[in-house]
């Protein structure tokens, strides 16, 4: 739903540049069991021509593969169909045993995904705690004592098992997400993508309500309120990608679950009148800004940037900007 910033994300202190970064995974791939290495293994165990090809322009492309951006990895999946070599890992919607062998080199399953060095860094080096396409949950997972990442292949690893360690191809998500999406294959084109687009400029959540409650006057009464989420595009020509969005994570169905936060929401933009809010900021040493403030009042991030840190964010400031709380709707 929002797009990752690494550039933002990142601790300046130990990368200067986003390319730093991606150079630094690139190396964790260098050493202790090497893709490469293995890939090399398999060209000299198979006899099929077309196997060695495949597994030739994998080793040669290597780093490209592991560090290219989204429309990149689209092109490298292109020469892929235009040299007809994608039955040979993918066929009869299921993965071949030499896609499966390709799997097992690049190692996501056995080397990446629990590895302190590998899974686990990158999980703690892009620090994100709120899945990147729904934002209503945490997309933190525990293992014994290791807090882990789900993480999302947008271009499904069944299909494209040589993306499957791809920096840009690994999308931390909750479980919801990612057993939603599943094997389903998407196109950068008409799907949201977190480090292609950004889907937070391009949609927002809107509350429906009724009755309107700055006529209600008793408890009892704003318990028969009527609520509605409804996630719409901001403008007409974005309106597909939002639309395949919403259904394909359910998201309206997903919030429509949360009407306690938006009448809360809703509740306290009535209450915290802008006047009082000026008021309470002129408390001397209580909040050292507005921002801080509203961040406690309404128990959420108010700064887009920060969207990533705490589920509902996003929603929590759409509807902040609805209520005219914050600035920009």
């Amino acid at each position: 739903m929002i797009i990752i910033n690494l550039k933002n994300r990142l601790d300046k202190k130990e990368f200067k540049s986003v390319v730093d970064f991606e150079l630094e995974y690139l190396l964790k791939f260098k050493k202790n069991t090497k893709p490469q290495d293995k890939l090399q293994e398999l060209k000299n165990n198979t006899s099929d021509i077309n196997e060695k090809k495949i597994v030739t322009y994998l080793i040669r492309n290597f780093d490209s593969i592991i560090i290219e951006k989204p429309n990149k990895l689209k092109k490298i999946i292109d020469h892929f169909k235009t040299q007809k070599w994608e039955e040979i890992i993918y066929k009869s919607s299921k993965t071949t045993d030499f896609g499966t062998k390709l799997l097992e080199c690049f190692g996501y399953k056995d080397r990446f995904r629990d590895g302190k060095t590998r899974g686990i860094w990158l999980a703690e080096k892009i620090n994100l705690k709120s899945c990147c396409y729904c934002n209503a949950q945490y997309g933190i997972t525990i293992k014994g004592k290791k807090a882990l990442f789900q993480f999302d292949h947008f271009f499904p690893k069944t299909k494209y098992p040589y993306l499957s360690i791809s920096l840009y191809n690994l999308i931390p998500s909750c479980a919801n997400c990612n057993n939603t999406k599943n094997r389903t294959d998407l196109n950068l084109e008409e799907y949201f993508h977190p480090y292609f687009n950004n889907l937070s400029d391009l949609a927002k959540f809107h509350l429906e309500y009724d009755p309107d409650p700055r006529k209600i006057f008793t408890f009892k009464e704003l318990k028969k309120q009527n609520l509605k989420v409804n996630f719409i595009a901001k403008a007409v020509d974005t309106f597909d990608i939002v639309s395949k969005h919403n259904e394909l994570y359910s998201i309206e169905d997903i919030y429509n679950c949360h009407h306690d936060i938006a009448d809360e929401i809703l509740m306290k933009s009535i209450i915290y009148t802008q006047k009082l809010i000026k008021n309470h900021l002129k408390i001397d040493g209580l909040f050292p800004d507005k921002k801080t403030y509203l961040r406690y009042l309404f128990s959420n991030y108010i700064n887009e940037s920060e969207i990533h840190n705490r589920p509902l964010s996003k929603f929590t400031q759409d509807l902040l900007k609805q209520f005219k709380i914050i600035d920009s709707y």
